[in-house]
Formats: C-alpha cells, structure tokens, sequence
C-alpha cells in the first residue's frame, strides 16, 4: 500500500526532534479537557468515560498484566466504560484529546481487542470519526501524529515500536 504525500508529511513532521521539556514543552500547558464523544457499545449502550489519575491506569494495567498508556476500554463487552489518565490528557491539544477517546470508543463500539491491527484500526475509527464531525484535516492530524510521537517516547517506548505506530495513524489520516 502506498503511502500518500500527505501521510509522509505526517510522519516527517513526527520525526522531527523535540527539546526537552522545558517552559514551553509539548507537556507544560493545560489545555482542559475536551467532553467525551458519543460513544455507544457492540451492545448498544451508553459508553461511560471516567477521567483518573496516571496512578489509578497504571494500577489498572499491573491487574492485567499489561501497560495502558493514556486510557483503556473495558475488555468485557457488558460494561460500557472507558478510564482515560486525566492528568496527561488535559496536557496535550484538543485535537490529540479527541483522537484519544475515540480510539478508545472504537474498541467499545466495534469490539475490537489489543492486537496491532485491532489497534490500528481502532486509530483509523477514530481519525474517520474526526473527520466527520469535527472537520479534521492536515493540521489537525499532524499535531495527532506529533503528540503520539512524544507520548511514545516519554513512555520510552522503543523506536522500533513508535514507527509503525506513527505509520498506521498517518495512514488513517488520508
């Protein structure tokens, strides 16, 4: 599959090198939070998004034996519930907020698990998703790709597992 111009300027603009956190740094600002979508489950209900502290997610992810980084859908399709880290959230662009729980509510509303390619199309969900109610366009996706990159790497996440990551958003931003 060919990656279009667009994308590619996604993910040279990902590339580039980032200062340090400092007074102005991709993290120092609070943006607020953005309201939770409509979001509704494979079942039919309501999904419910609780905002919680970076400690309480991280505390829900040594439960299950994994890591979530910024939020996380519940597993069982009966329970209409996504927790997402407040704390980190409210310090990125709207724009990456939005992408964020709507990622998450494509898990709940098409059942899709934690696979590469079920996260990967939950990030192509949710980039259809801002473009059609929230007229998202290249500005927009670039800070998404942008933001996903710095969260990537303040988790120290390895670079072998940013690229693809970045890749398959940008792809979902065409």
């Amino acid at each position: 599959m060919e990656i279009s111009r667009l994308a590619a300027a996604f993910l040279m603009v990902a590339a580039l090198p980032w200062p340090a956190a400092a007074a102005d740094g991709p993290f120092d600002r609070d943006f607020g939070l953005v309201e939770a979508p409509a979001c509704k489950s494979l079942m039919g209900m309501d999904v419910r998004f609780v905002p919680v502290t970076k400690a309480e997610l991280e505390g829900v992810g040594q439960r299950y034996g994994t890591v979530f980084i910024l939020g996380v859908a519940h597993p069982s399709p009966m329970v209409p519930l996504v927790i997402f880290d407040h704390e980190t959230l409210r310090k990125t662009p709207h724009e990456f907020q939005r992408q964020i729980l709507l990622h998450e509510c494509a898990h709940k509303s098409h059942g899709f698990g934690g696979s590469q390619p079920e996260e990967d199309a939950a990030d192509c969900e949710a980039a259809k998703r801002l473009r059609a109610e929230f007229g998202y366009g290249a500005k927009e996706f670039e800070t998404i790709v942008a933001y996903t990159r710095h969260i990537l790497e303040r988790e120290e996440i390895p670079e072998a597992q940013i690229r693809p990551k970045l890749r398959a958003v940008a792809a979902c931003a065409r």
